[in-house]
């Protein structure tokens, strides 16, 4: 009789040692699919949580005044203000501001102008906005400012202060029936 060719009992080694080898492999980070597919997974998710981190995060305030008046010429007085705080995970900011200022003035000099205005934002100021006169009316005229600013802050460390100020001019005299408003937006981000 014929000797077997092959021993079932080292068939059976042979097999089970291939699939012990199958599921080694597996279990290994640069082996099979799914492991590939685990790694790529955990990257796009650590892609998205820094995407999310550097997205801006944006905020604002409108703040509005009347009554203020200006009693001495030249003097930068603060109208109108407000802070908005900086995110703990954010270390830069543009901040936008557009402002409208509005005063009644005693006609004294026709085409002069009754104030100047500027924006403060975090001690910086912007250039100086002259407000322009309507013609004359009665007993008052009319003097208008619409100053804006953009300025971008990197290494931001505490909050952000706006500051709309006007100063009086020698030509007119201020009256306490005057108006402001200030926009403010703040676009926070993480360099």
């Amino acid at each position: 009789m014929l000797k077997p060719t092959n021993d079932p009992i080292a068939v059976a080694r042979r097999r089970q040692e291939e699939a012990e080898r199958v599921n080694r492999e597996a279990l290994v980070a640069n082996g099979s699919q799914p492991a590939q597919g685990l790694r790529k997974l955990k990257a796009t998710v650590q892609q998205m949580f820094d995407l999310v981190l550097r997205m801006p995060w944006n905020d604002g305030r409108q703040v509005d005044t009347d009554g203020w008046s200006l009693t001495d010429p030249g003097t930068w007085l603060t109208v109108a203000s407000t802070t908005i705080p900086r995110p703990a995970d954010k270390t830069r900011v543009v901040v936008s501001v557009n402002a409208d200022v509005t005063a009644l003035t005693t006609v004294s000099e026709f085409g002069r102008s009754a104030f100047d205005t500027r924006i403060v934002i975090n001690g910086v100021a912007s250039g100086v906005k002259v407000g322009s006169m309507e013609p004359p009316g009665v007993q008052y005229q009319r003097c208008t400012a619409y100053p804006a600013f953009v300025r971008e802050i990197s290494g931001l460390a505490g909050a952000v202060t706006v500051e709309l100020q006007a100063r009086g001019t020698p030509y007119s005299a201020i009256t306490s029936s005057n108006k402001a408003s200030l926009s403010v937006v703040a676009g926070f981000s993480r360099i």
